[in-house]
């Protein structure tokens, strides 16, 4: 009996989280790549097509949308240039000098900047706020009303602060391909050596490239589900997501195998300080790779990290609903009592249970961040992020 656990991650999240069927009583490996392929083709092939339409609507409508805000801006130009003082030329009846007139208009136009700056720096504070715990009348939902343009904007300063190692593999799989390329496999001019200089600028045009891939995910994301649009933290999910995407996909470009799933182990680390991902060094970590271009394809990379993001957005979707009518307890608090909850029923550890139960303020004020981001952020290392979200999409 196979039940799929030698499968690459990201081909197991699937299945758990209910994007891939699994197959019935298949008897061997091979048979079970082969029933799940066969199995889930249409529905795969649907998937896939509903990301390349709603990304083809979507950017789209933003495209008439630039246009439109270049229209507003023109026209908020045009009417702060009305309410602007007149040159002393103009002002025949006011008898002003010409300098005080300069003055004048200098000292309107400071005040607007000021007016301008002033409300960036309100709505900078308030997206600061989306990780933390809003007031019980903060009706953000109806509030922060960004527009697609915006929301660009929000997406891209959120990834800019992704960390390196998120996009090692995807600069690892692109030297590979181009190494591939100019028939050049030396082993001393190893696909994930980016240490000197030219190497450290192709690294910086890596990390564009999947910061764009990124934010096109999260763009579709938002205007397809304007109830919930972006949030911050979202990106890093995300990023997550499409890294175990690639991760499979590197093992599937550069393990030779003879079988249809072949086991093996990969040692790799992470440098910091080159940026580099080193295959050959301490921690080690079962892969099992998958020979199957239609499960793992990398034309449809961004399709399969869209149908996964998705389909957890919809389970944390109600941690994101801060709304309190009549006094009733926000899903929020639901959600942080659950956790708190599953501190004594699960975890077992009476002693913390105790601790955070006494505590005097709600446990959303802590709570938030855990469950928005799924406590990627409470453990160290971005490997230990992937083996507990296993735990998480298992159960």
């Amino acid at each position: 009996m196979v039940d799929g656990s030698r499968l690459p991650r990201s081909i197991r999240w699937r299945i758990q989280l209910g994007l891939l069927n699994v197959p019935e009583l298949p008897t061997n490996e091979d048979e079970f790549l082969a029933k799940l392929t066969d199995g889930n083709r249409d529905s795969l092939t649907q998937q896939r097509s509903r990301y390349e339409t709603l990304a083809e609507l979507h950017f789209a409508n933003l495209e008439h949308s630039d246009d439109d805000d270049d229209d507003e801006e023109d026209s908020d130009e045009d009417e702060a240039e009305e309410d602007l003082p007149l040159h002393a030329e103009e002002e025949e009846d006011l008898s002003l000098d010409p300098l005080t007139a300069m003055v004048m208009e200098q000292e309107a136009r400071d005040k607007r900047r000021e007016e301008l700056d002033l409300k960036y720096r309100k709505e900078k504070a308030r997206r600061k706020r989306g990780l933390q715990v809003e007031s019980e009348n903060d009706d953000r939902w109806k509030d922060e009303n960004f527009s697609p343009t915006q929301t660009l904007g929000v997406i891209a300063k959120d990834l800019n602060r992704l960390q390196p190692e998120h996009h090692t593999y995807h600069h690892s799989r692109k030297n590979l391909s181009q190494h591939h390329d100019s028939d050049n496999n030396n082993n001393n001019n190893s696909s994930c050596n980016s240490g000197d200089g030219e190497s450290q600028g192709s690294f910086e045009i890596s990390v564009k490239e999947r910061t764009d891939e990124l934010s096109q995910i999260l763009t579709v994301h938002a205007l397809e589900h304007p109830e919930m649009g972006y949030r911050q933290g979202m990106h890093e999910i995300c990023s997550y997501l499409m890294l175990v995407v690639e991760m499979d996909l590197f093992d599937q470009e550069t393990i030779p195998t003879k079988s249809s799933i072949h086991t093996f182990k990969q040692k790799s680390s992470f440098n910091n300080n080159q940026k580099s991902m080193d295959l050959t060094d301490h921690s080690q970590e079962e892969v099992h790779l998958v020979q199957s271009d239609f499960l793992l394809d990398e034309h449809f990379k961004l399709h399969d990290v869209y149908a996964m993001f998705e389909t957890i957005m919809v389970q944390l979707q109600r941690a994101y609903d801060v709304t309190n009518e009549n006094g009733q307890t926000t899903s929020m608090e639901v959600m942080g009592r659950s956790v708190i909850t599953k501190l004594r029923t699960v975890a077992c550890d009476h002693v913390l249970f105790k601790f955070v139960s006494r505590l005097t303020f709600p446990p959303q004020l802590y709570c938030t961040r855990w469950i928005r981001l799924m406590f990627s952020r409470e453990v160290t290392g971005w490997r230990n992020v992937l083996l507990l979200w296993d735990v998480f999409f298992y159960f």
